[in-house]
C-alpha cells in the first residue's frame, strides 16, 4: 500500500510540480472510479490520474489542474503530453506490480502469419478501464463517443486516435475519471510505440469500396 505513496512523491519530485498538484490539484473522489475499482486499486489509478496532472503543470504556469488541461488542449497541434521517460517507467513497473496495466490493456504475441506476426499493445475490452468508460460515456457526450469507437474497433484504433482531440475541448477534466481516460489514453500512445506496429484496419463500407478501386 505505501508503495503508491512513495511512488507519487516520487513523480512530484521528478516533475516539479509538487507544490502546485498538492495545493490546487481538484478533488480525485469520483463516482465512476470508486464503482469500478477497489479501494487498493483506486490508490494506484490516483498515481495514474497524478502522473498526469504533474506532466501538464509542470509544461505551463498554470495556478490549477484545469487550467494546465484547458491549456494544454487548447493547442491545435493536439500534440502528445511530454512525458518523463524515467517518471514513467516507474509508473508502467508500479501498474504491472499492482495488476492495473492488465486491467487497462494486453499483450498479445502472434507468430504466424508473417504478415502479422509481432508482439502487440491491445486495449483490453475486458478490463476496468473499458468498464470505467462506458459507465462514463452515459453522462459525458465525449467519452460516449470514445467508448462508440471502442466497441466498433476493439482497440484503440487510427480513426479514435484522430477523433479523440476534437473532443478535448468538451471534456470535464474536474472529474477524475475523465483525466484517467486521458492519461491512459496518451500513456498508451506512448507504450505501443515500444511494440509492433498495427495495420490499420478498414471498418467502414465506404472504406472498403474506396480500397477496392
Amino acid at each position: 500500500m505505501n508503495r503508491y505513496f512513495t511512488f507519487g512523491a516520487i513523480l512530484c519530485v521528478l516533475l516539479s510540480s509538487c507544490n502546485k498538484l498538492n495545493t490546487n490539484s481538484v478533488e480525485l473522489n469520483d463516482q465512476a472510479v470508486a464503482q469500478t475499482f477497489t479501494p487498493e486499486e483506486a490508490k494506484a489509478v490516483g498515481a495514474v490520474v497524478q502522473f498526469m496532472d504533474s506532466t501538464l503543470l509542470a509544461a505551463c504556469n498554470c495556478q490549477n489542474v484545469e487550467e494546465a488541461y484547458a491549456e494544454f488542449f487548447s493547442n491545435p497541434t493536439f500534440s502528445e503530453p511530454n512525458f518523463n521517460e524515467f517518471a514513467l517507467e516507474r509508473l508502467i513497473k508500479e501498474m504491472k506490480k499492482s495488476g492495473l496495466f492488465s486491467e487497462f490493456w494486453s499483450i498479445t504475441r502472434i507468430n504466424t502469419p508473417d504478415s502479422l506476426k509481432g508482439v502487440y499493445l491491445d486495449f483490453n475490452m475486458n478490463g476496468k478501464l473499458f468498464k470505467l468508460i462506458e459507465s462514463v460515456g452515459q453522462e459525458d457526450e465525449a467519452v460516449g463517443e470514445y467508448y462508440g469507437y471502442l466497441m466498433r474497433d476493439k482497440d484503440i484504433s487510427q480513426a479514435l486516435i484522430a477523433m479523440f482531440p476534437y473532443d478535448f475541448a468538451n471534456l470535464n477534466y474536474k472529474r477524475s475519471s475523465v483525466r484517467l481516460i486521458l492519461a491512459t489514453h496518451f500513456i498508451y500512445l506512448s507504450e505501443s510505440k515500444k511494440y509492433s506496429t498495427k495495420k490499420v484496419k478498414l471498418v467502414r463500407i465506404e472504406d472498403e469500396e474506396h480500397a477496392d478501386m
